[in-house]
């Protein structure tokens, strides 16, 4: 991948090394933040969809041994991540920032929602699917606004 990809936006953010992984199967060739921006936006849509199927998955295979309240809970706020995620790419194209940068918190939110409504349930111990697509999750959200901060969009 070009170093400046690796040095100037991905270098910049909390994570940079998942920013690299994450975004390596979307990358265009193009370096500039905000296409690495949408990169990573991309990246982090995808990590929710899968997030979504395996939840979904586990709570279909639980027999009761997992809160199925708190998976309804995870379900219910990655779908809402989604819908804010497509929100944050228009808001990319549109130069909007402050849409940007309110789409891109309430996703992280909403993996916090999740976080907590499994530590709620005392099974949760059993769950480190979840935690570490959480994880995941949080870590790209943290650095798609990373991103988004460097932008100098009035």
């Amino acid at each position: 991948m070009d170093p400046v990809l690796t040095q100037k936006v991905c270098g910049s953010t909390r994570y940079p090394k998942d920013c690299l992984s994450s975004i390596a199967p979307f990358y265009t060739g193009d370096t500039d933040p905000v296409s690495v921006l949408k990169m990573e936006v991309q990246a982090v849509r995808q990590g929710f969809a899968t997030a979504i199927a395996k939840v979904k998955q586990m709570k279909k295979e639980s027999d009761g041994k997992w809160n199925k309240g708190a998976l309804d809970t995870c379900v219910d706020n990655f779908n809402s991540g989604l819908t804010d995620l497509d929100s944050a790419l228009e808001a990319i194209t549109d130069h909007n920032i402050k849409t940007l940068q309110t789409m891109l918190s309430s996703v992280l939110t909403y993996v916090t929602t999740c976080e907590d409504a499994m530590d709620e349930d005392p099974d949760s111990d059993a769950l480190p699917n979840v935690t570490n697509m959480e994880q995941k999750l949080t870590n790209l959200a943290t650095n798609s606004l990373d991103i988004a901060n460097q932008l100098n969009w009035t």
